[in-house]
């Protein structure tokens, strides 16, 4: 009879680990259907040709395939929260095509491990994810579009947050506020089309900043002070010239570059041996 209980609960034991093992395997595999297959890969396809079809300026929205995918809001839906995600989204998207090693493995954690975001709230936010990854962090992608190509200004992440936002006023509807925000970013781009790139006198605008032309050779320590740009003295690189650098004069303390400065409201900075401050746009 001892022994017979005992194989009795043996059996069950063995029951409550199977049965575990399949739920946990079933929730996870639900878990991965919310937050990776919320739009199928045809209704990707279909927004990557909509995209290609599209010419640089406002875009066509009557044309917009229809998906098969649909999320809206419920009255437990927190939008302020769910906007606040969605702009850590799109900043960390922007980081990624800027060519920083970023993905989105630690913001989906957060997202998934907030209770305040109800499942709707949740689901919008990963399947914005799945657009970003997809769509807009697709190098391969953006190579090969027309509409997401540089702008003067640098207005170029104004248009790729208009065609974000109109991708998803058309994927979603304007219940989360999409449709308003694509026409603001929409005039904002076109704003910032009328503007143009300025540099100080004596820079050059390199497509990114304005360079200074001013070059200094490598184990001379540089540093900005008073709009001007210098290094310190290295006489164990050469004794010439006081120590200096090519181009640089002493002035009883450091190294000058004469003849070269910037005005106050410029932002300068020093990158890959040279003298650089930040264009304005104007």
């Amino acid at each position: 009879m001892k022994n017979r209980i005992t194989l009795i609960q043996f059996v069950t034991f063995i029951f409550l680990i199977i049965f575990s093992s399949c739920s946990k395997e079933e929730n996870e595999l639900e878990t991965e259907n919310t937050e990776q297959q919320l739009f199928t890969q045809k209704d990707i396809s279909k927004i990557k040709q909509w995209i290609k079809n599209q010419q640089t300026g406002k875009l066509t929205t009557n044309d917009f395939p229809i998906l098969s995918f649909d999320i809206q809001p419920t009255k437990n839906t927190d939008l302020k929260l769910v906007e606040f995600y969605q702009n850590g989204i799109m900043y960390l998207s922007d980081d990624i095509l800027a060519g920083q090693d970023k993905n989105y493995d630690t913001l989906k954690q957060q997202i998934r491990d907030n209770d305040r975001l109800d499942k709707n709230g949740q689901a919008f936010l990963f399947s914005f994810i799945q657009l970003s990854s997809e769509i807009f962090t697709s190098q391969t992608f953006l190579k090969s579009n027309t509409v997401l190509q540089k702008a003067p200004c640098n207005c170029t992440s104004l248009y790729n947050t208009y065609v974000t936002y109109s991708i998803q006023c058309q994927a979603y509807g304007n219940v989360w506020g999409h449709c308003t925000r694509a026409n603001q970013y929409y005039q904002y781009w076109l704003n910032c089309k009328k503007k143009k790139t300025t540099c100080p006198t004596g820079f050059t605008f390199d497509s990114a900043n304005c360079y200074s032309g001013i070059h200094f050779p490598s184990g001379y320590e540089p540093f900005i002070w008073g709009n001007g740009f210098y290094t310190k003295q290295n006489c164990s690189i050469s004794t010439a010239n006081n120590c200096c650098p090519p181009g640089f004069g002493y002035d009883s303390a450091n190294c000058h570059y004469w003849g070269l400065y910037f005005p106050s409201d410029y932002e300068p900075f020093i990158w890959g041996n040279s003298f650089y401050v930040k264009a304005k746009c104007l």
